[in-house]
């Protein structure tokens, strides 16, 4: 990657007909430029998962190859899509005791490490976690708590799992591509 002030984000969605790519660079507030693309008819693949990992391979990195020299970049990293019937969607409440005190970045963290613990479903790995409301002391719906006082934070989360065998599959197949 060149030295941007701007971060690159790089997209890998591997489907089942075809496998695509995207480079695109922050430019702030939401707003994404698209700086690179690539796709490439699917081998390998089957319903969503890696059925042949040497095609798989090969495809994926023909894709981001694809992508990099029209970007005129070299990625490291990508965000890798999950599909096929191998996910989870879950949500839970997590309490934090806050002794009267304001809720600061630290409770929140607190509140992120016991979500984190919240074990996924058996043969799952945990994909995606993140908070979607909080609760202070009985009072429900809050989006923001950092700043209210209170004795008990319950924040309330979303978790998203896959098969353990497909996220490692595909998590492989990126390795062997030199990708993160």
């Amino acid at each position: 990657m060149s030295d941007r002030s701007n971060p690159l984000v790089a997209a890998l969605d591997i489907g089942s007909s075809r496998i695509c790519c995207f480079i695109a660079e922050d430019e702030g507030e939401g707003v994404m430029r698209v700086l690179g693309t690539g796709h490439q008819a699917a081998r390998g693949v089957r319903g969503g998962a890696i059925v042949d990992m040497d095609a798989a391979e090969e495809a994926v990195r023909t894709t981001v190859h694809a992508a990099e020299t029209m970007a005129g970049e070299t990625v490291r990293s990508v965000v890798v899509s999950l599909s096929g019937g191998a996910a989870r969607s879950e949500r839970f409440g997590v309490a934090v005791d806050l002794g009267g005190e304001e809720v600061d970045d630290a409770a929140v963290e607190q509140a992120r490490a016991h979500a984190r613990r919240h074990a996924p479903p058996e043969g799952h790995e945990r994909v995606h976690l993140i908070p979607v409301d909080f609760e202070i002391d009985g009072s429900a719906g809050i989006r923001e708590p950092r700043g209210i006082f209170g004795d008990r934070l319950v924040a309330g989360f979303h978790a998203v799992s896959a098969s353990r065998g497909r996220v490692r599959t595909l998590r492989a197949c990126a390795a062997r591509c030199h990708l993160d």
